[in-house]
């Protein structure tokens, strides 16, 4: 009760010196303190070397999408309805960063055709960019003085066509063909050669045609004569889990009227599956991109990523045509960073 007391007491006493003041009472002077002595005490510590990097928000929801769709505004679970564009990469650590890059999870069988919606995996669905627009408190990370800054896919695996497309005019010697699959559009692509394998008879040759197909546009469906693009497999790395890859870029119009720039990697010996790959530096020959793979270099961008800055990825989610009903798998994506 002692409190409660001080409490009554201090409040009576504001009451009757107002009372006081209101009667002409001479108001009181109150003299600062005289300090007699000061000291001080010093603070240390020491922050370890610790490269650490930070991907938020850690969940993305774009909710009911219809095939041919492309979205960009998702909700997270703690934004209550809420719709956001992007995300956000920070230095959490406390050593600068020089490259960052990205990998996604992929389907581990061709889910067209199946029916099954888990058989899919959403983060094959996903396109991104490099938000370009530069707070005004930033000194010029963020941007990472982007080239050929295109949403573009991180890394699409897609599989030999389940079904024979009669309406394609097809290379005679094709080991394999099928779609890259981009939301509303869809470009078809083959593989030709004797085999496979890189250093065989010849270096398997990929084609692309550049008109894309879609509920308007029967595109680019003779991969003979038509208008199409061209890269020759001649890269492998044999401690890459058998993946060949395409000497040089190609390039793939986007609905926007913009290009979208792809690496092209197949699996040795039997060019089924194959990667489109843009934000991956670890797969092999990533110096063919203009970006060689890095949603961050600090070659490029003229500085490091120093620790509590970070870079703005701006998101999209293309659902394919032909996509299942239903949840589709979840996905995930992987942010890599390191300070060489």
């Amino acid at each position: 009760m002692k409190i409660w007391k001080d409490r009554i007491i201090v409040g009576l006493f504001v009451v009757l010196a107002v009372f006081a003041a209101g009667l002409g009472s001479p108001k009181i002077a109150t003299a600062a303190l005289t300090v007699n002595d000061t000291d001080t005490a010093s603070v240390e510590v020491t922050v370890s070397s610790l490269a650490m990097i930070d991907i938020s928000p850690n969940n993305m929801s774009f909710e009911t999408m219809n095939p041919g769709e492309t979205k960009s505004n998702y909700t997270n679970a703690e934004l209550n309805g809420v719709q956001k564009q992007g995300f956000q990469i920070e230095n959490v650590g406390s050593v600068n960063i020089t490259h960052i890059w990205l990998n996604v999870t992929q389907p581990t069988v061709n889910p067209f055709g199946t029916g099954n919606a888990d058989s899919y995996n959403a983060a094959n669905f996903i396109a991104i960019k490099i938000n370009d627009t530069l707070d005004t408190n930033t000194t010029g990370t963020g941007s990472n003085n982007p080239s050929n800054n295109e949403y573009s896919m991180i890394d699409r695996l897609e599989y030999n066509a389940s079904r024979e497309l009669v309406y394609l005019n097809l290379p005679s010697n094709k080991i394999s063909y099928g779609r890259l699959r981009a939301g509303m559009n869809e470009y078809f692509w083959s593989i030709n050669g004797s085999d496979c394998l890189v250093g065989g008879a010849d270096n398997p040759e990929f084609r692309i045609g550049t008109v894309p197909h879609n509920k308007t546009d029967t595109g680019t469906i003779d991969l003979v004569d038509g208008s199409i693009t061209t890269a020759t497999l001649s890269i492998v790395d044999a401690a890459y889990n058998g993946w060949i890859a395409a000497s040089a870029n190609i390039s793939v119009l986007t609905g926007n009227g913009g290009t979208e720039e792809y690496l092209v990697l197949a699996t040795n010996n039997t060019c089924n599956p194959i990667r489109f790959v843009k934000w991956n530096a670890d797969v092999p020959n990533a110096d063919a991109l203009s970006n060689k793979g890095y949603i961050f270099n600090a070659d490029s961008a003229g500085e490091d990523l120093t620790p509590s800055d970070s870079i703005a990825m701006d998101v999209q989610m293309r659902v394919p045509w032909g996509t299942i009903q239903g949840n589709i798998g979840v996905g995930t994506i992987t942010v890599f960073a390191n300070t060489v």
